[in-house]
């Protein structure tokens, strides 16, 4: 059972030019997380300035991941209808 688990939890393979903007999207998302649990310790103990420093940081990285999205994003679809 606990390689049906492994199996299930494994990250899939990608394949091409988009593995290190992947990886780099995950890294970004990964600190986001890290930061906002930071930040929401900080607020459990009334910590202001802890808090906003981990709200900021956490920030940073959420734009740095949407940043980085914008290179895996696929093209827009034409609507139907419209003209190609």
């Amino acid at each position: 059972m606990s390689r049906l688990v492994a199996a299930e939890t494994a990250p899939p393979s990608f394949h091409g030019t988009d593995t290190p903007v992947f990886e780099a999207l995950a890294e970004a998302l990964i600190a986001a997380q890290t930061y906002a649990g930071a930040a929401a310790d900080f607020a459990s103990i009334h910590d202001r300035r802890g808090a906003a420093y981990g709200i900021r940081c956490a920030a940073a990285c959420i734009a740095s991941a949407a940043s980085i999205l914008e290179e895996v994003k696929p093209a827009p679809r034409s609507k139907p209808g419209a003209a190609a």
